[in-house]
């Protein structure tokens, strides 16, 4: 019995369940470097190893990011970063970002975003970038936060796969961006993730002239939270998921 350690899927047989780890690439991902591993166990092991863990500890009112609660308090003293207590104990601060079909909670709407692109709902497995970026695009007739890109819809059909010309002697490596893999699978997986896709989302801010784009949703969202160019505050962003997916409203900011 195989079993995805991502979702929790079981497959009876060993090229299935490869094939559904890369199909949803659910291969566990370094959070530095974006080596891709067989298990978590392997993934966590490399992290400590080389240090590769992401910052855990967030400032309260910027996006910046720390390794330790204390260099976190350090820098929210310093700065005034400190968010008002009301704020904090008010419902929307509390991370009670739901899961409109599992019901998981999550601490963001960008943490909600990547569960559902990755594939990762039980509940909702035929939701993944492209599914998502489908439904998105046909709503938002305006392009208040999609790119109007003639061939968006072909991305899912257009994944590339590796070939023995990539194996470099040592290890397999990607021949746009020529970082190292493993295996040809795990180069494979790096190739379907969207590392390389095209950006397919603009920040709605064109009053300040944010031009920063993405290639996913959850990046988007990711950026809006961060209150980089101030354009919403998190309250809107919660607001603005609960209308993708609870409703079937055009998008309108």
């Amino acid at each position: 019995m195989y079993k995805c350690e991502t979702c929790g899927a079981t497959f009876g047989d060993q090229a299935v369940y490869e094939k559904h780890m890369d199909d949803k690439v659910h291969r566990p991902e370094c959070e530095t470097c974006r080596h891709t591993f067989g298990t978590w166990s392997a993934c966590e092991q490399h992290m400590d190893d080389t240090d590769h863990w992401a910052p855990r500890f967030d400032c309260q009112t910027c996006s910046r990011e720390f390794f330790s609660q204390n260099a976190a308090d350090q820098h929210m003293t310093a700065l005034g970063h400190w968010r008002p207590r009301h704020l904090i104990n008010s419902k929307i601060h509390q991370g009670d970002v739901v899961c409109p079909f599992c019901e998981l909670d999550y601490t963001s709407a960008s943490g909600l975003i990547n569960h559902l692109e990755q594939g990762s709902c039980p509940q909702a497995d035929i939701l993944n970038r492209e599914t998502i970026l489908r439904i998105v695009h046909e709503r938002d007739s305006q392009g208040v936060i999609t790119n109007k890109q003639i061939d968006w819809h072909r991305e899912g059909s257009s994944q590339s796969s590796t070939t023995t010309n990539a194996f470099n002697g040592s290890c397999w490596e990607c021949s746009l961006c020529h970082l190292e893999f493993g295996s040809a699978t795990a180069l494979d997986s790096h190739l379907s993730s969207p590392f390389h896709k095209q950006t397919v989302y603009h920040c709605p801010n064109s009053k300040d002239k944010c031009v920063k784009e993405f290639t996913t949703l959850a990046a988007l969202f990711s950026h809006l939270e961060s209150g980089a160019c101030s354009y919403m505050g998190l309250e809107k962003v919660q607001k603005m998921v609960e209308s993708i997916f609870q409703s079937w409203k055009p998008i309108d900011l």
